[in-house]
């Protein structure tokens, strides 16, 4: 298994570890194990058994996950990063559909004592694919509005989303796009 490989099933195993948890409030580590069984991950492959020890001591590590008296549960930073890999598995999904003929330009302007949002916003931009067209004005064809909502609703004297049918002039940043635009 390559690298990257192994990279995309300790996420989807720590993704869905922390669904479950959240989902049920907390479980035992065997009772994760017992349902992980259930939903296709083969742990009776030593090396996938592994794997979901190290996604949980890293979560564990990572403070997304606590355990008390046995029972593994879901802390708020879990949660959050739960968020995050359900965005970037909806991103994945969005890059597979066709284009919509429309263009999203985000825009924005977070002052310096927002520091964590900035980092969530460039966070958000990277996994959506956006390319820099002008000093923070950045585009991209996925249809992504939706998994931006919450930034948008949040933060709207900070962050602008604009959907737009047509660009005149310079169209270099499409060369970027050009396998799903096509």
């Amino acid at each position: 298994m390559s690298t990257r490989a192994a990279d995309q099933a300790s996420a989807q195993i720590l993704k869905t570890c922390l669904q479950l948890l959240k989902d049920a409030g907390g479980l035992s580590r065997d009772t994760l194990k017992n349902t992980l069984t259930k939903l296709d991950f083969d742990l009776s492959n030593r090396l996938v058994n592994l794997r979901v020890n190290s996604v949980i001591l890293r979560a564990r590590s990572s403070q997304f996950i606590e355990e008390e008296n046995g029972q593994l549960t879901v802390t708020s930073a879990g949660v959050l990063q739960l968020q995050k890999l359900i965005r970037i598995t909806d991103f994945k999904f969005l890059k597979s559909q066709p284009w919509d003929n429309k263009w999203r330009l985000l825009s924005y302007d977070v002052p310096e004592t927002e520091r964590q949002l900035r980092n969530e916003l460039r966070a958000l931009i990277k996994q959506a694919d956006f390319t820099l067209l002008q000093r923070s004005l950045w585009i991209t064809p996925y249809a992504c509005e939706k998994l931006l909502e919450d930034l948008l609703d949040n933060y709207p004297d900070y962050v602008q989303l604009f959907i737009v049918s047509s660009i005149k002039g310079d169209m270099n940043f499409s060369a970027n796009f050009k396998n799903y635009i096509d």
